[in-house]
């Protein structure tokens, strides 16, 4: 760019009226400091990039001392000098540097137009010649921070939904892990339980060993079912109609089963929840779910023989679930919960900014204790 304005420079020389009046002017006869003044205003072009605010000073004052010389006109340059300081430097400081540098061009030109040392028609020139590529590196700064914001903007909303559906992805694993936890652990509790029962009295009592046998076959035949459902959800994206969602009012059922395994289960439920409705399903399936784990877990540590109290009370607008078990403590418990039951209930319950405390009781055995918003829905 440079290099060609210097070529612009150098075709005026050859095609000018080397005459201004009466005498001819400095350029007729250049010397070497009027050649190398000359062309200072190109050459601060080649800075416009790398040293913006001083080539569009430099190159300034070099045309306001050109013109003062009567060497050839430098205006492009000037021109080129005020596009770039409007674009490339700092927002507004470029524009008012490129304005201010304009307008003293035009001072200073309309001050030879009245010492009748510069034609009238180079005024207007000199002004649109300044005030043009402002305005145009104005709207192409403007345009151009635009698309950046715009770019940018995508590239957020990208990370934003690449981010949410990472944390729908994770959220989705979690509950699939609480579902087939639920279903795999309780049947498995319930299945080993019944089978050390049978392998015990299968030669003294033959007849219990059956019992126990039989108990096998149904909670197998439940778990697949309860499996299946899991799956078929997975696999559709819809829950199975054909097998409703366990929920509160299957509990007698849940109480029973556990019964039939060695665990005395008493259910301790208030009568106004008879008349108060759950804010969702999924909120009286997780209601029955923490009952489901917890007695499992008094089966699996506690053994038959054990005895567990479930207790549903409503207060204010909570229910409370209380399981108490006079078995032993889970293996390896920690006070914040360190196995995959426990996990999946205090998982469950934050979901719906509930809480949940447990821990052992100072007169012995387990005790599970949530508090879950009746009208509350999923998070």
């Amino acid at each position: 760019m440079a290099g060609l304005l210097v070529g612009v420079a150098l075709a005026q020389s050859l095609t000018l009226d080397p005459t201004l009046g009466e005498s001819p002017t400095a350029w007729s006869r250049p010397s070497g400091i009027d050649w190398l003044i000359w062309v200072t205003p190109a050459l601060a072009v080649a800075f416009r990039r790398s040293h913006t605010g001083l080539a569009l000073v430099g190159g300034s004052l070099a045309t306001m001392v050109v013109w003062a010389n009567a060497l050839p006109n430098t205006m492009a340059s000037a021109s080129v000098l005020l596009y770039s300081a409007t674009v490339h430097l700092r927002v507004p400081v470029g524009r008012r540097a490129a304005l201010a540098a304009a307008g003293v061009l035009v001072v200073f030109t309309g001050i030879g137009v009245a010492a009748n040392e510069v034609p009238v028609w180079v005024l207007p020139l000199v002004v649109v010649s300044g005030i043009v590529p402002v305005v145009v590196g104005e709207h192409l700064r403007t345009r151009d921070a635009y698309i950046t914001e715009v770019e940018r903007r995508a590239e957020d909303a990208e990370a934003r939904r690449a981010a949410d559906e990472r944390a729908i992805v994770e959220r989705e694993r979690n509950r699939i892990a609480r579902d087939l936890h639920d279903v795999v652990a309780h049947g498995l509790s319930v299945i080993v339980v019944q089978a050390g029962a049978a392998q015990r009295v299968l030669d003294e009592d033959p007849g219990a060993a059956r019992t126990s046998l039989s108990h096998i076959e149904h909670t197998s035949r439940e778990s697949l079912i309860e499996m299946r459902r899991v799956l078929g959800i997975l696999r559709s994206g819809a829950d199975d109609m054909r097998r409703p969602t366990p929920g509160l009012v299957a509990l007698d059922e849940l109480a029973q089963d556990f019964e039939a395994s060695g665990l005395t289960v008493r259910l301790a439920i208030d009568d106004r929840l008879a008349e108060r409705e759950m804010g969702s399903a999924t909120l009286d399936t997780t209601a029955f779910r923490i009952v489901q784990e917890s007695l499992t877990n008094a089966l699996k540590h506690g053994g038959p023989g054990s005895e567990a109290t479930v207790r549903l009370s409503l207060i204010d607008d909570q229910l409370e679930i209380s399981i108490i078990d006079d078995g032993r403590l889970p293996d390896g418990y920690t006070p914040n919960g360190s196995g995959q039951g426990l996990r999946g209930m205090r998982e469950r319950v934050e979901l719906f900014g509930g809480s949940l405390r447990t821990g052992p009781r100072f007169a012995g055995g387990f005790e599970v204790r949530a508090l879950l918003p009746l009208d509350s829905v999923v998070a």
